[in-house]
């Protein structure tokens, strides 16, 4: 499960047109609301996904939302003001370093507000040696604030990208909230043997320029590899919604399952929502890609 954590915002946006929340899980909120689902990038044009949350029993249900009213602006200036489908999408970027703030009202359900920031990108140089180990290193950034998140996909002609789901590493300045220690597939002198469960997070005030990041990706589960044509490795720089969602959302499907101690310790997680009298999230990242043959 934690292996296919994609958290390229796919997880945040609903694949289907309702979906059923299990009445104990965290996500679940009290009442019936708007949903937001929107991640803004520089690179897409801006689209907003509409839903409600409707109390079904003791069941939550998602379904879309038509006829809201949409508030979108760019700093002081707006750049939508009307009614909307379940699906808004304007023919506008987001633009890096402005603020965007949301307004939806609907006369079913109480009127909610979001606010996010798209962040400058992060660039780094990569080299690659003979045995597939990567080195991350000489980062150029301009905000000392903005959490770096990393992934490495599989690039294939002929089907859709594969998300590595073991980075090895032993580097301090990675957030350990996905390190699992040993009992992986690797032991290697520049990384050892500890690896993180899909991706690597650094928050921002421990990256610098002379930061080295050695990465040794491998994929959890086997493969056919036909078609292969190399690695692409993701960095993205993550707004504050953005960091705390995927953070948060990691740990929820990462919770203890089996009856252990580590069950009997852990402390339930709610995904974090920067949705105002709502439930969803309104977020801004700004990614970069380098592609390995």
């Amino acid at each position: 499960m934690k292996n296919v954590f994609l958290f390229l915002c796919s997880m945040m946006c609903f694949s289907s047109c309702s979906l059923d929340f299990d009445s104990d899980a965290n996500i679940r909120p009290e009442s019936e609301c708007v949903v937001i689902s929107a991640c803004l990038q520089p690179d897409s044009l801006i689209t907003i996904r509409l839903y409600a949350n409707v109390i079904d029993g003791n069941k939550s249900k998602v379904v879309p939302l038509d006829g809201a009213r949409v508030i979108l602006k760019e700093n002081d200036g707006i750049l939508y003001d009307g009614v909307s489908d379940t699906v808004l999408c304007l023919n506008a970027y987001p633009k890096v370093g402005e603020r965007y703030l949301l307004e939806v009202i609907h006369p079913d359900y109480p009127a909610v507000t979001a606010e996010t920031r798209i962040p400058q990108a992060i660039h780094c140089d990569v080299s690659t040696e003979d045995d597939g180990l990567h080195n991350l290193s000489h980062f150029i950034f301009s905000e000392t604030d903005v959490p770096l998140w990393i992934t490495v996909m599989a690039i294939f002609s002929d089907k859709m990208p594969l998300q590595y789901g073991e980075l090895y590493t032993n580097n301090l300045s990675v957030d350990n909230v996905n390190r699992n220690e040993g009992g992986g597939n690797l032991m290697h002198d520049k990384v050892g043997s500890g690896y993180h469960d899909s991706f690597l997070r650094i928050k921002g005030k421990l990256l610098s320029k002379e930061t080295e990041l050695f990465i040794y990706p491998m994929l959890s589960r086997s493969i056919i590899w036909e078609n292969f044509m190399g690695r692409e490795i993701r960095l993205i720089a993550a707004s504050k919604e953005y960091d705390q969602y995927c953070k948060s959302y990691y740990q929820l499907i990462s919770a203890p399952v089996n009856s252990d101690l580590a069950s009997i310790l852990y402390q339930p997680v709610n995904v974090y929502s920067n949705i105002e009298h709502g439930m969803g999230l309104f977020a801004g990242k700004n990614e970069v890609s380098y592609f390995i043959e």
